[in-house]
Formats: C-alpha cells, sequence, structure tokens
C-alpha cells in the first residue's frame, strides 16, 4: 500500500479549498445575475426612470376663481412617444384622480393624454419629459376644454428681488378653531409645496412656502397654473389657479387653504 507524503495531503488541501472557494464565486455570480435579472424584470433597471403626474381637464368656468370645479382631474390615456418622433413607446392610464405613475428608460419622451369619442375638444396639450436614471420625474397634463378665464388675477406688488418677474404671496390656512372670535384671526400662515405649470402642463417651478407662509418665485413672462399640494384626501386643500405675469411685473396672490375644521 503507497504510502502518502505530507506534501500530497496539502496539495489534496489546496485543491479543495481551490475547488470551495470556486463554487463560492460561482454562487455569488449566479446570485448577482438572478437580482438583476429579477430588478430588470420589475421595472427597476438602474438606467430607467420614473415620471409620475396628474391628467386635468380645464378651465371649465371662465372667471376661474381658484374653485375646484376649474380643474377636474380625469381619468384618461396617456401615450408616451420618443420625442421628435410619431413612434409611441407605452400607454397607461390615469385612475379616478387623474394620477398615473410610468416607469422609462432614461432619454426624452413626449406624453400627451387623450379621451376617447367624437370631437376637437378638449384639446391635448403635449408635455416633454427628460427621464434621468434613477429619478422621478413630475408632469401634469392638461386637456384643454377652450374656456379662457381672467387674465390677471393677483395684486401688482413690489419686488421681493431685485429685478426679473414672478409670483410671490403668502399661504394661509384656516378655519384654525371652529368658532370665530370677532378681532381675532381663525387663519394662519402655513408651509407647503407650491407647482407652478405653463398652460400647455409642463413645469415652470417648485417651491415651498416658509414658516411664514411666504414664498416667491421668478418666472419668465406668461400665463401659468398654479398648483398647491394636497396634504390630504380631503383636507387640508386648496385650489389650483390661472395667473399671467407681464415682462418686470410681479404679481402678489394668497393662497388660501381649508382645514376642514367646522
Amino acid at each position: 500500500m503507497p504510502v502518502r507524503s505530507d506534501h500530497d495531503h496539502t496539495r489534496r488541501r489546496r485543491f479543495s479549498r481551490r475547488t470551495l472557494l470556486g463554487a463560492v464565486l460561482l454562487a455569488g455570480v449566479l446570485v448577482v445575475a438572478a437580482t438583476v435579472t429579477a430588478l430588470a424584470a420589475g421595472g427597476h433597471s438602474p438606467s430607467s426612470g420614473t415620471v409620475t403626474g396628474v391628467v386635468v381637464t380645464g378651465p371649465l368656468i371662465p372667471v376661474d376663481p381658484g374653485s375646484p370645479i376649474g380643474w377636474t382631474p380625469t381619468q384618461a390615456e396617456v401615450l408616451v412617444y420618443k420625442s421628435g418622433t410619431s413612434t409611441m413607446v407605452t400607454s397607461s392610464r390615469s385612475d379616478a384622480a387623474g394620477r398615473f405613475t410610468l416607469t422609462l428608460a432614461a432619454g426624452r419622451y413626449r406624453l400627451v393624454a387623450r379621451l376617447g369619442g367624437p370631437g376637437a375638444l378638449p384639446k391635448a396639450h403635449a408635455v416633454a419629459a427628460t427621464v434621468t436614471a434613477g429619478e422621478t420625474l413630475h408632469v401634469r397634463l392638461w386637456l384643454d376644454t377652450g374656456v379662457r378665464f381672467s387674465a390677471n388675477q393677483g395684486a401688482v406688488c413690489a419686488a421681493p428681488a431685485a429685478g426679473g418677474q414672478g409670483i410671490s404671496g403668502s399661504v394661509q390656512i384656516g378655519p384654525i378653531r371652529p368658532v370665530s372670535t370677532p378681532g381675532q384671526s381663525n387663519t394662519k400662515p402655513y408651509v407647503t409645496r407650491i407647482a407652478i405649470y405653463h398652460l400647455d402642463g409642463a413645469p415652470a417651478a417648485a417651491l415651498t412656502s416658509d414658516a411664514h407662509g411666504s414664498f416667491s418665485a421668478a418666472v419668465a413672462a406668461g400665463s401659468y397654473i398654479v398648483e398647491p399640494a394636497a396634504r390630504g384626501p380631503l383636507f387640508p386643500r386648496a385650489a389650483s389657479f390661472s395667473i399671467t405675469v407681464q415682462k418686470g411685473q410681479w404679481r402678489c396672490v394668497t393662497i388660501a387653504y381649508d382645514s376642514g375644521i367646522r
């Protein structure tokens, strides 16, 4: 019977360690590959981004006083095209609240909402969207009824910053008590997000009011839709409204949130 030397035993141990190490590395590669495959199948590829948005129909009334009936969330088909082409990439459908979410590969797109049925109105305004990998973009798709509102809302006011033009003002919430007391304010400043859109739905600015409820946004001359963020399913709430900014002019508005206290 041959006698195995210490050298033979050492070689066998080294071979066993190399075999075990190879098996561990292979298992790791398989786990990584399976993870990448699962992420890609779930729409969470590192090369993709998210587009969220809302479809609204409006204006519904020509005065547009900021009433909730002025801008109605709409259930509609959302079509996505490659920018500069008529090639449709995908489509989705907004829910009853007009909201939708899409996962798209990084790139430039054109989004448009569509209602079924005949007729030229409401007219859909296409929105350009640049999707960045790993980031979320919010858009507003507007179905235009053709109704037109008063061009100028809000008072002309002093510029909060030197030069330019834009929209500034304050945000208040009330009532803060169920019973009002003469001589005492029943509102208070409110911190909230505010989105400003061009009339075609493209984002123009996004900001947050400060602890005093104050806000300002420098924008180019033109017409805009100001949309205070919804802070609950019912309350607090504030309605969207339209506003037109002239070159070199600042317009001041007060955004009033209804607290729901009665």
